[in-house]
């Protein structure tokens, strides 16, 4: 229960956080970082698990 209770309001609290810094995000455009603006979408998928794996 209190397993429970401790993960649910953990993922709450993420969970308004990421909300409330893409709201501020959304709101102001000089708070996001220029490359990931001037980066095109990626053609090609991704191999060997993509920027988390490193391949």
């Amino acid at each position: 229960m209190t397993l429970a209770l401790g993960l649910h309001l953990g993922l709450s609290f993420v969970f308004l956080g990421v909300l409330l810094w893409g709201g501020r995000a959304l709101v102001d455009d000089d708070a996001r970082p220029p490359e990931r603006q001037e980066r095109p979408p990626e053609k090609h998928p991704r191999r060997g698990g993509g920027l988390i794996m490193g391949g």
